[in-house]
């Protein structure tokens, strides 16, 4: 009883940690009809305006310092950070967003010198300029585990061996054997 309580425990310490790594949506304005056809899912191509702000309202990066031009990635690939992908997820043509995400989703605890501080969380908002749907995609190709799917794995197969580690090291005592005693075989006598 007591190694299951500790195996419990550690699932949910694990669990609330992974719960706490939410990207908080904190305000969104959706243009009549424009989210009728298409949504962001995983595997779309998508081109966004953004400005990327520190919590203090500091700007560090947005579309107007590289000529206004549409920042374009592929949701999924992990080519920007989790908290983007996460952000724009489900999100329409021409709708605008603005999003918090927590440093374990953006830069983590060390930032990046000189531009965003340690264990910084950061605010985006994005406004959606296109939209190609790549996420119809054969189920080949969706079967394919992306780094968030393995990284799942990887603590789920990484409990397992703690908890037969545990219940191994410290066996209960319902599963000790008691060796026989002289006086007991001459009982069955």
């Amino acid at each position: 009883m007591f190694k299951l309580s500790i195996l419990l425990l550690a699932l949910i310490a694990c669990f609330s940690l992974a719960f706490a790594q939410e990207v908080k949506i904190l305000n969104t304005n959706i243009p009549a009809g424009s989210c009728q056809d298409k949504s962001i899912a995983n595997g779309d191509r998508v081109s966004v305006l953004y400005v990327g702000k520190l919590e203090d309202g500091t700007v560090f990066d947005a579309s107007e310092k590289h000529d206004n031009k549409p920042f374009t990635f592929v949701v999924g690939e992990g080519k920007v950070i989790p908290g983007w992908e996460n952000g724009v997820m489900g999100m329409c043509l021409n709708e605008k967003r603005e999003f918090l995400v927590p440093y374990q989703l953006a830069y983590g605890e060390a930032g990046i010198q000189n531009v965003i501080p340690e264990k910084a969380n950061l605010v985006f908002t994005v406004d959606v300029v296109e939209i190609e749907k790549l996420s119809e995609i054969p189920l080949l190709y969706k079967l394919i585990p992306t780094r968030e799917t393995i990284g799942a794995l990887i603590i789920v197969i990484g409990f397992v061996y703690i908890g037969k580690y545990v219940l191994s090291a410290y066996p209960s005592p319902v599963d000790k054997k008691v060796p026989k005693t002289k006086s007991a075989d001459k009982k069955k006598k």
